[in-house]
């Protein structure tokens, strides 16, 4: 039997519960019993259309960790996948108290009192978790990222000679209108293109009808719907713009070229490495939108619409993205 401690909603985004969502469905069609213990605000639409099983820690006077560390012993479970960042050093230590701990971790906050580390950024290194006092098991980089089932299946991407399409996303939320910023910039000046904004699970309506706006004034402008199959949907475009974050690695694995930025703390890392590998061009940070950043965004937009440019960077991707990163985390569990 595996926990597994996460968390998703409009202000933390569904990544956290996405990605631990893909581990589950490997280790359930081999028959593990798998349980998701969730916080009290987590959005539990998610995993019940995923058929997830959850229980939900309600009790506002004992600590996460301690409702945890009860709910385990009472079910007789030892092992626990953490994925979430409403945890302490506090709480690690209680539930080593119980058996195995594995955390996916991609802050490198504090020094974790855990079994098994697994970073799947690209940055990730031995570095940053040396001079520990713990006797941990470390599994670093982009081998280990959890992709989800449906990209597996899907046929991945060619890279056209021409951008015709071109995806803008954020994830489920965008509290700096970075979709919005980005098309508006975009719009006028490629009038040939089209362009796709995918509108986040926990968009505001007041956000949405700006959007619309545009779409009402620029034909080459189509907004979607949240909910897709993202393989599919992903291998349309020829670019992507997306933050630092699982989106942009799901459509490296499919071979689509992207542009990177960033909105909040723990994509910089990932931005810059994808960048200095020369992967992804990154933009910048989109929370202060001004005159230099919208120059920004014309000038690598406008580089990255070169074939070569495109054909070039994506050779590198199949190194980093192999798609058997779920696979590898489920043997690391059951290891």
């Amino acid at each position: 039997m595996l926990a597994i401690r996460a968390d998703g909603n409009e202000t933390i985004g569904m990544g956290h519960f996405m990605r631990c969502i893909s581990i589950a469905k490997e280790l359930i069609k081999n028959n593990q019993l798998v349980y998701f213990l969730i916080s009290d605000f987590s959005d539990t639409n998610v995993l019940a259309d995923n058929g997830i099983i959850y229980f939900r820690l309600t009790d506002k006077n004992i600590p996460y960790s301690i409702q945890v560390r009860n709910w385990m012993l009472e079910h007789k479970c030892h092992t626990i996948l953490v994925d979430t960042y409403e945890i302490s050093p506090e709480d690690f230590d209680v539930l080593s108290q119980v058996g195995k701990v594995i955390y996916i971790d991609d802050l490198y906050a504090f020094d974790y009192n855990c079994s098994v580390i697994i970073n799947y950024n690209i940055e990730a290194s031995h570095e940053f978790y040396s001079n520990s006092r713990y006797n941990r098991q470390l599994f670093l980089g982009s081998d280990y990222f959890p992709l989800r089932e449906e990209f597996c299946k899907v046929k991945n991407h060619d890279i056209r000679r021409n951008v015709s399409k071109v995806l803008i996303t954020t994830g489920s939320t965008d509290d700096y209108h970075a979709a919005y910023n980005i098309l508006s910039t975009l719009v006028k000046e490629y009038d040939y293109i089209e362009f796709y904004v995918l509108l986040g699970l926990y968009y505001k309506e007041s956000y949405k009808r700006a959007l619309f706006k545009v779409k009402e004034i620029h034909d080459n402008v189509k907004l979607i719907p949240w909910g897709q199959n993202m393989a599919v949907f992903l291998t349309q475009f020829d670019l992507v713009l997306g933050p630092g974050s699982t989106i942009i690695f799901e459509a490296l694995s499919m071979n689509v070229p992207c542009i990177s930025f960033e909105f909040v703390s723990n994509h910089h890392e990932q931005c810059v490495a994808m960048d200095e590998k020369h992967m992804v061009p990154f933009l910048g940070n989109m929370v202060i939108f001004d005159s230099a950043l919208k120059d920004k965004i014309l000038k690598l937009f406008k580089e990255e619409l070169e074939y070569d440019r495109r054909k070039n960077r994506a050779q590198s991707y199949g190194r980093y993205f192999d798609k058997k990163g779920v696979k590898r985390i489920a043997d690391i569990i059951r290891g």
